[in-house]
């Protein structure tokens, strides 16, 4: 998996729960089972959170057109 960004609102860490209430950004590095790993864009900077694949999603179109501007 070559590393990039997707919306999600479900995340876990060895710290606890990071979820979101609303579809977030986050950065997506590598798999493992059902889920994705990585961090939020945005936030305190926890790494190897763990986003349920069940709950996270490709960027829109609109998405991908409002990060690049």
């Amino acid at each position: 998996m070559s590393p990039h960004y997707m919306m999600a609102t479900k995340a876990e860490h060895r710290l606890g729960d990071l979820s979101e209430d609303e579809p977030t950004l986050c950065f997506v590095d590598g798999e493992e089972g059902d889920y994705y790993t990585g961090s939020w864009v945005e936030g305190f900077g926890f790494f190897n959170v763990k986003f349920p694949k069940a709950t996270t999603r490709e960027l829109t179109e609109e998405e991908i057109k409002l990060q690049n501007s």
